[in-house]
């Protein structure tokens, strides 16, 4: 699906998740992106950029705390590759920047 980048930048998307969340996972980052597919396009991507530097095993849940910094980077890097979805955007992100 694709969809226009929309300006939504990755400390916004970091503040609307640690403002909902107490742990983040692919399915819900997935969502964020429109992807509804249970994480699963995601998780080929962590295992293909991730997994080797956060020495995680084939198999083993992909977690992070909301301030984890790691968390930050694969925000980043799915950022870059996808546009925010709108219906998020419009349910965590407020038009002056804030996270709700």
């Amino acid at each position: 699906m694709l969809m226009e980048k929309q300006k939504c930048t990755v400390n916004q998307i970091m503040a609307a998740l640690s403002k909902k969340y107490n742990v983040v996972t692919p399915v819900v980052i997935a969502s964020i992106f429109a992807h509804d597919d249970g994480g699963k396009l995601l998780r080929r991507h962590l295992r293909a950029k991730f997994a080797a530097d956060m020495k995680h095993n084939h198999g083993a849940n992909w977690i992070w705390q909301t301030n984890d910094a790691t968390l930050k980077n694969v925000i980043e890097y799915a950022h870059n590759l996808w546009a925010v979805d709108n219906e998020w955007m419009k349910k965590f992100i407020v038009r002056n920047g804030e996270s709700k």
